[in-house]
């Protein structure tokens, strides 16, 4: 599809650069909303180190207070870490830049020619933010065997 015309390249970059980031901003908040189980508890972990998802980051820069102090101070328990996050807007401030970004990702898919091609990635858009397979007539048969590891419940 990106060989037709040079404009589908950058196309297709644009559309690659909002899907990832809808796929790692939902995986964050799968993360953090226990969805996504981690072992042993990887998000408040990270917290703990000062590796920050975007929620996180949310917390500690628009709503200061005791998460960076904790941070900053060595002091942070992996359990309070999360709470402190959960208990701000940062989750639902993540939700809206998730939906953003994969506006921003189908809306690339504009310009590309319609077909089976286009019908595939317009259906990644939808499970980067969902975690299920969509059910749609355009796409192959095989989509469920393309998205092997889908989630039960979505974001």
């Amino acid at each position: 599809m990106a060989g037709d015309l040079p404009e589908h390249a950058a196309t297709l970059a644009r559309y690659g650069r909002a899907l990832g980031v809808t796929f790692r901003l939902t995986e964050d908040i799968r993360v953090l909303t226990g969805v996504a189980r981690p072992v042993d508890n990887a998000a408040g972990a990270a917290l703990c180190d000062g590796t920050f998802a975007h929620p996180s980051w949310w917390r500690c820069d628009v709503a200061p207070g005791r998460l960076p102090s904790l941070i900053s101070r060595g002091e942070l328990a992996a359990d309070e870490a999360v709470a402190l996050v959960r208990g701000s807007e940062a989750l639902d401030v993540t939700r809206a830049l998730t939906q953003e970004q994969a506006g921003r990702a189908a809306d690339a898919l504009a310009a590309p020619p319609d077909g089976p091609a286009r019908a595939s990635l317009s259906v990644l858009v939808e499970y980067a933010v969902t975690r299920r397979v969509p059910q749609r007539p355009d796409v192959a048969d095989n989509a469920d065997a393309i998205f092997n590891d889908v989630a039960p419940e979505s974001v």
